[in-house]
């Protein structure tokens, strides 16, 4: 459950640090170590979402409402 937490906090936009000082983690490598990869999957989530708005507001400025 605590890895759960700690993850849910990461994916819900809480700094790594605040994620780290909560965990009673003294070093950072910890917290990056088991806890970073939900933020990986975040920032790819993020750039697909983006790059499907950057085809639609292009297909927008091409073509126009039709």
């Amino acid at each position: 459950m605590r890895r759960t937490a700690l993850s849910n906090w990461l994916a819900q936009g809480m700094s790594t640090y605040d994620v780290m000082i909560l965990a009673g983690h003294s070093k950072f490598s910890t917290t990056q170590e088991f806890y970073l990869a939900v933020a990986s999957d975040i920032l790819r989530r993020a750039r697909q979402a983006a790059d499907q708005s950057l085809g639609q507001n292009l297909a927008q400025l091409l073509f126009g409402d039709r």
